[in-house]
């Protein structure tokens, strides 16, 4: 997985310059307790693609991860499953928010797997062939999937919601909502 994210690394050099600016602007208050010397940012920066590779690494094996096979350890853990299990059968419109920690992609594949709608609403990459790629797994899990800068973004998420659908977002977005 550390190859995958050296991989992503090598292609995606914008986004690594922006990484990098984007940590020293949050990094810009040395009196911060959290404050990161300037040397170690570039650093840092390589660890974030190192995780996005890992993540992807995971996406190509994820039914190790959500295999019902009793034979087969479960390598996922989860609280509250049961719960959402039992709003989304109630009826009632589910809100699912997290953030890009983890293995965030496969969080609505599990739900998917074990019963739960989940539409996923997201701002669409920067790339096509990725945005394709997305697309196509979380679809092929039963997972729907809303580009908030589409167009009818708005009509989709209504009609999620009346398919009693969960609606999982990730609160980090760079996402440009009106």
């Amino acid at each position: 997985t550390a190859f995958c994210g050296a991989c992503v690394r090598r292609f995606c050099e914008r986004d690594e310059r922006v990484a990098i600016a984007q940590i020293e602007f949050a990094n810009r208050d040395p009196s911060q307790p959290q404050h990161i010397p300037n040397e170690e940012i570039p650093a840092l920066a390589k660890t974030v693609f190192r995780q996005v590779g890992e993540s992807f690494g995971e996406l190509l094996i994820w039914k190790r991860f959500v295999s019902k096979n009793p034979k087969r350890r479960e390598r996922i853990t989860t609280r509250g499953v049961d719960v959402i299990a039992e709003v989304v059968k109630s009826g009632t419109p589910a809100l699912g928010l997290s953030a890009h920690l983890g293995s965030f992609e496969l969080l609505a594949v599990y739900l998917a797997k074990r019963g739960v709608k989940c539409t996923v609403i997201g701002r669409s990459p920067n790339y096509p062939s990725l945005e394709k790629a997305m697309r196509e797994f979380r679809e092929a899990y039963g997972v729907s999937v809303i580009w908030s800068d589409a167009p009818d973004a708005a009509r989709q998420i209504i009609q999620a919601v009346r398919n009693n659908q969960v609606l999982c977002v990730l609160l980090d977005q760079d996402t440009k909502w009106k």
